[in-house]
């Protein structure tokens, strides 16, 4: 091992300068990996494999891998909770033995010495030429920590004859600080994204980050509002289990927001089984015509979960959708210490009302006069209700429904 080449100095301080830098601009994860990676090769390592493994707060994940391979550079693995062959595999992991063990440093020869079936990976490596595998953990405190792993994991894998030697296995040590803190500032950034999107939606999420957080502050748009809650959920509440019924309003969202989402709308927020999402109507004609095809989607899909579900013996119900068009406030609403961006004004409550008159009328989905108005060639797709009165406000207005056979 004596015969590896000695590691210069300048090169161990611009790695250091590199890594503070990528910190502070906030390098996403998988090119700090990758301008990690290639700056240890410049040094030496003849590294083969790289990884790093950190928790992850989200609402489907327990965890998020990034792999670093000479010969095709960095990727990220999202990892759900593990089951079977999966699950077996992550137990026989090397950073899964440094979670159980509390060891911290971890290393393994890639020759004869390696033990049979205790850690595939090795294995694996050892297979396409990996001669040593180092791995270490970077700890952050307990203010600072990201999930249920508080730091990260790293192992470096090489093909150097000889392996890692003295010299390189302390560089590596002395570095994965540096890169530590780095990645956290990556992670952190991408956590913070991913949480306030899963909670508060896309749109909000880029207004939040760009600095629209001023208590008070919005703006008045126009919109189309889709308010829609579930049919019988209070006697779906009353006889079935608690868990039960947070899986029928979990599949029922999931279902919902898909088709949203996949057709340019936005999810406001959850109301109990309520959901209020908006179009943004810039181009109403557009945005009518976009909420339509959500509309049949959600109808013809919820339908079809209700049978699956039943078909289970599971808790299944139908929905109600209001669909309308106004002026509304959308910004910070609330306290100094507690905010929600959200959505206010007159056409709010009154898409609830239309919401609740599918009810009184028998119908799955009832559109508003503003709405139908506004609609365009899309309007076609729609059959008159009749004129009604709806709760609070004060003139009649003409509702439609969707035409489900619309003439050729």
């Amino acid at each position: 091992m004596g015969d590896a080449a000695p590691i210069d100095p300048g090169r161990i301080d611009e790695t250091i300068g590199w890594l503070t830098c990528a910190g502070l601009e906030g390098m996403a994860e998988l090119s700090l990996l990758d301008g990690f990676c290639r700056r240890l090769n410049a040094m030496g390592f003849a590294l083969l494999r790289a990884s790093v493994g950190s928790a992850v707060l989200h609402p489907t994940l327990t965890g998020r891998a990034f792999i670093w391979e000479r010969d095709r550079g960095a990727r990220r693995e999202d990892l759900v909770e593990e089951a079977g062959v999966a699950r077996t595999r992550w137990q026989k992991s090397p950073f899964y033995h440094m979670l159980e063990t509390g060891e911290f440093r971890f290393r393994r020869r890639l020759d004869a010495t390696l033990e049979r079936d205790r850690f595939p990976i090795l294995e694996e490596l050892r297979a396409r030429g990996a001669r040593d595998y180092i791995a270490t953990g970077v700890r952050f405190g307990d203010g600072a920590a990201q999930g249920e792993l508080r730091g990260i994991l790293c192992s470096l894998a090489t093909d150097r004859p000889g392996g890692f030697d003295d010299d390189r296995i302390a560089l590596a040590a002395r570095l994965a600080d540096h890169f530590g803190l780095a990645f956290k500032a990556a992670a952190s950034i991408s956590m913070a994204r991913t949480l306030i999107a899963t909670y508060l939606g896309a749109d909000v999420q880029r207004r939040i980050l760009s600095g629209q957080v001023r208590r008070g502050h919005g703006e008045t748009v126009d919109a189309i509002l889709w308010h829609s809650d579930l049919r019988g959920f209070t006697r779906l509440t009353d006889t079935a289990p608690v868990d039960e019924v947070i899986d029928l309003l979990d599949a029922y969202a999931e279902c919902l927001i898909e088709i949203i989402h996949g057709r340019g709308g936005e999810v406001l927020k959850f109301i109990g089984d309520g959901l209020l999402a908006m179009f943004p109507a810039d181009r109403p004609e557009r945005a009518c015509a976009r909420a339509l095809d959500a509309a049949f989607a959600a109808s013809h899909a919820v339908d079809a979960l209700a049978d699956h579900r039943a078909g289970e013996g599971k808790p299944a119900t139908g929905f109600y959708l209001g669909l309308h068009r106004g002026r509304v406030l959308y910004g910070n609403i609330g306290s100094a210490t507690r905010l929600d961006f959200t959505v206010i004004g007159r056409a709010v409550n009154e898409v609830t009302r239309i919401g609740e008159m599918c009810r009184a009328l028998d119908q799955t989905v009832i559109v508003s006069q503003a709405f139908h108005e506004a609609a365009g060639p899309a309007a076609g797709r729609l059959v008159a209700l009749g004129r009604h009165a709806l709760r609070g406000v004060a003139r009649p207005q003409r509702l439609f429904t969707l035409d489900h056979h619309p003439s050729s």
